[in-house]
């Protein structure tokens, strides 16, 4: 435990801790899920559809 301070808040007493490695592995790891999360909303956001039309062609149209 890097850091660690304690404070008395009327009834209650306040305690913040950083810096433990457990809860900066877990940090690290949303983040990278928030990144991935942000990626896929991009992706989905600027979905390409492209579309090709054939205008001289006889043939029957597709359903």
């Amino acid at each position: 435990m890097e850091n660690m301070d304690a404070y008395v808040f009327g009834n209650e007493i306040r305690i913040r801790v950083g810096n433990i490695k457990e809860l900066d592995e877990l940090l690290e790891k949303a983040y990278q899920e928030a990144e991935q999360l942000r990626k896929t909303i991009h992706k989905l956001s600027v979905f390409n559809l492209n579309f090709k039309f054939d205008f001289n062609s006889e043939s029957e149209p597709t359903q």
